[in-house]
C-alpha cells in the first residue's frame, strides 16, 4: 500500500513535529508516533470500508463511525466519491 509507505517513510526520519490534516483538532502535533499510528490505521480503516460499501455514502457512513471526531470530513466525502467513480468498492 503506498500510502502506508509513504507514512513509514515519514516515521524513519523521526519526525519531532506533524501536523495531519485528518485528526482530532484537539490532538497535539508534537506526538508523532501517535499521529503517524493513527494515520496508518485510518488508510486501513478506509481500505476495508471500500471493500464493504457499494456507495460513496456508505464508505462515508462507516468512516464517521469509526472516525467521526477528525477534522475536514469534507475531504473524506471527496475521496470516497472519487474512488467510487474510478470504479472501486463493493459494488465493482
Amino acid at each position: 500500500m503506498q500510502w502506508i509507505a509513504s507514512v513509514e517513510q515519514i516515521e524513519t526520519l523521526k519526525p519531532r513535529i506533524v501536523v495531519a490534516g485528518h485528526k482530532d483538532p484537539d490532538a497535539r502535533d508534537d506526538d508523532p508516533a501517535t499521529i503517524l499510528g493513527d494515520t496508518k490505521t485510518y488508510i486501513r480503516d478506509f481500505d476495508r470500508s471500500l471493500s464493504q460499501s457499494h456507495s460513496a455514502q456508505e464508505l462515508v457512513d462507516r468512516m464517521m463511525v469509526l472516525h467521526g471526531g477528525l477534522g475536514n470530513p469534507y475531504t473524506l466525502w471527496t475521496a470516497a466519491q472519487g474512488v467510487f467513480e474510478q470504479g472501486q468498492g463493493a459494488a465493482s
